[in-house]
């Protein structure tokens, strides 16, 4: 074993497979043992930088820190070097104890491999390296492997200091507690460079990575095949400390009992923020049927803001958000994000937001990302509501899309009033507390499918549903709605496409209703058109409104303004492709105050009921309805026979043609 010290370059101690009775250091009696060789370093002055080089296997090493406080110590190894731990109950290497402000021991650790394969009797904390300093450990080309403890850290445990790591991997370790490859637990920083962490696993949070306190820095890292019991297979971060993940891939980790955050947990404990760009999440998948984590990919909760950008996360299982779970008053907003192919067991195969009675919502922004493929109800074992197969956006929450896809994604089983929403679902809120939100500019919403309602979208929230620029296509709900099911709220729709959808027997294209509430409304208006819908119900007469079905509003009205057009007309103002406006019962179409409807026709209109009495137009009392009555036609009434031929007059009522 081979000694340097920063200013004595001349004192070397070279241990090849020494003796610590006889040896004295040199070259020609080098010692066995780090222990012997500290001991000698301590007459040269602990207060130098002092480096120990190793040759061959050597056994642990054991250090108090009232022997060594305010010491320098580099630990490198020659070719092929290995510390060893053959020591009951204890790290392979340890340094210090918490002894407060004088606790201040600085170690380099450089081309070495630290195993713990050669005990059976593993350590509280730290399996292989136990540190406690307010200073730094850092590791520069090192492997912890076979490393355990039966406390926190089974590859490595540190309080109080800063950690630093580089071309590092950390495999097979364990803890019985938290951290099963790291275990860091201070206000300064843990940096890793160019690390590998896989295979490792505990009983408590953070399978690869455990930060609790301080702040983490991840470039070029790999936590592969880590598992956590609870919470964080992959990271368990909590703090009001910064975050960053640039370059890395979190793959295969999961929790065990069903604890939040398969690949990544994320909480901030004060107003703090985390970053992730250029990073793969992929295949972090339920343990079992009856255990999935929220937030199989990541889950975020608290007084967090996690921006994300260029990043997929792809494959990953949960019980509620399979790609993300955003919680409680976190934030997201993302750039260049993609969620493919995530499946959850409840609610939201690609992305949940959501609070709940006790908890407050989260907030989630998204630009030029896409959501594909991401399934609800898919996995695990059944009884639960299945909603949302792309996104769901629950109580008290907000998610604002601008740019991107929603895309081929389903929800597959209707267990407990579930099975609505394939590509968004909005739930409703209650008397006191507010639903959620969903906007949406300059996107797209296709090939989505429910099987209820809701093949594109489901909006049952009393809060806003904002659609500007907007194609929806080719979406299927197994019952209403294909495009759009808008159950209550307030709804604006510009420049909305909607074509190519299909529902079974209500609202081809799109169904508005409002099952409470008289404040809500539904504006369709600018460039809009709906087109090439379908209903497939096999009966025909069990169909209604192709185009849009209009029911149940409760005084809320359904206004068209604009360049609106709804359905396919041929010549001689004939509806082409039979997506017409079914109006149920007593609902009208709203013409809004100094409204010139540019379309000619506007719609079809085809109502429930028929008679010259029947008011299918309708406006604020002004001369609306005259300006734009004309713009539209109306159904013939096929109950009768011949079938009874209709316009509409002046004042919005229904006419018989002679």
């Amino acid at each position: 074993m081979m000694l340097q010290t920063s200013d004595d370059v001349a004192k070397n101690i070279l241990n090849v497979a020494g003796d610590d009775t006889k040896g004295n250091g040199t070259i020609a009696k080098p010692f066995l043992t780090l222990n012997k060789a500290w001991a000698h370093c301590k007459t040269l002055g602990i207060g130098q930088e002092i480096t120990i080089y190793i040759d061959g296997e050597v056994k642990g090493f054991f250090l108090n820190t009232g022997e060594a406080n305010n010491a320098h110590i580099k630990f490198k190894g020659l070719s092929g070097a290995c510390i060893k731990n053959t020591t009951a109950s204890k790290p392979a290497i340890h340094a210090g104890f918490n002894t407060g402000n004088d606790n201040n021991i600085t170690l380099t650790i450089e081309d070495l491999i630290i195993d713990g394969s050669g005990i059976s009797t593993f350590p509280q904390n730290g399996g292989g390296i136990y540190f406690d300093s307010n200073k730094t450990l850092t590791l520069n080309n090192v492997t912890i492997q076979n490393c355990n403890a039966t406390g926190y850290g089974g590859g490595v445990y540190l309080m109080n200091g800063s950690l630093s790591m580089n071309t590092v991997e950390i495999k097979k370790c364990t803890a019985s507690n938290s951290g099963g490859g790291i275990y860091f637990d201070s206000n300064k920083t843990l940096t890793l460079n160019n690390v590998t962490i896989q295979n490792c696993n505990e009983t408590g949070y953070g399978g690869g990575v455990y930060l609790m306190n301080g702040s983490l820095s991840m470039n070029t890292v790999e936590i592969k095949k880590c598992t956590a019991s609870n919470s964080g297979g992959g990271i368990y971060f909590k703090s009001d400390k910064q975050c960053i993940l640039n370059s890395c891939t979190i793959n295969e980790c999961n929790t065990k009992i069903g604890g939040p955050g398969g690949g990544i947990y994320l909480e901030g404990t004060a107003l703090t923020t985390a970053t992730i760009k250029n990073s793969t999440i992929k295949d972090c998948k339920r343990h079992n049927a009856f255990y999935c984590p929220d937030g199989g990919g990541i889950y975020m909760r608290d007084k967090i803001t996690v921006t994300i950008n260029d990043t997929t996360i792809s494959g990953c299982e949960g019980e509620n958000g399979g790609g993300i779970y955003i919680y409680n008053g976190a934030t997201l907003k993302a750039d260049n994000l993609r969620i493919e192919s995530c499946k959850v067991r409840s609610e939201g195969g690609g992305i949940k937001v959501s609070g709940d009675s006790l908890a407050a919502g989260g907030t989630v922004t998204l630009t030029n990302s896409n959501i594909l493929n991401c399934e609800a109800g898919s996995i695990g074992a059944t009884g639960s509501a299945c909603n949302g197969g792309g996104v769901y956006i629950g109580m008290k929450s907000s998610f604002t899309m601008n740019g991107g896809s929603i895309s081929n994604n389903k929800v597959t089983r209707d267990d407990s009033s579930g099975g609505n929403g394939g590509g968004v679902y909005v739930k409703e809120g209650t008397v006191v507390e507010k639903g959620g939100s969903f906007t949406m500019e300059n996107g797209s919403i296709s090939g989505n499918n429910a099987i209820k309602d809701g093949g594109g979208i489901y909006f049952a929230s009393k809060e806003t549903l904002t659609l500007a620029n907007v194609e929806i296509k080719e979406c299927v709900a197994k019952t209403d709605g294909g495009g759009i099911f808008f159950n209550e709220g307030k709804g604006t729709a510009t420049n909305l496409t909607v074509t190519k959808c299909k529902a079974d027997k209500k609202g081809g294209g799109i169904l508005i209703r409002n099952s409470s509430g008289t404040d809500n409304f539904f504006i369709l208006e600018g460039n809009s058109s709906i087109t090439e819908n379908e209903l497939t119900a096999g009966t025909v007469s069990d169909r209604s409104g192709t185009g849009v079905y209009v029911g149940n509003l409760n005084s809320t009205p359904f206004k068209i303004k604009g360049n609106v057009q709804i359905g396919t007309f041929g010549s001689s103002r004939t509806l082409t492709d039979a997506n017409d406006v079914y109006l149920s019962d007593t609902e009208t179409i709203y013409i809004d105050k100094n409204e010139n409807l540019t379309k000619n026709p506007v719609a079809q209109i085809t109502p429930k009921m028929y008679g010259n009495s029947v008011q299918v137009l309708s406006d604020d009392g002004g001369e609306d309805i005259k300006t734009n009555y004309t713009k539209f036609t109306v159904t013939p009434n096929s109950t009768t026979s011949p079938p009874t031929k209709y316009t509409i007059g002046e004042d919005g009522k229904l006419q018989t043609i002679p």
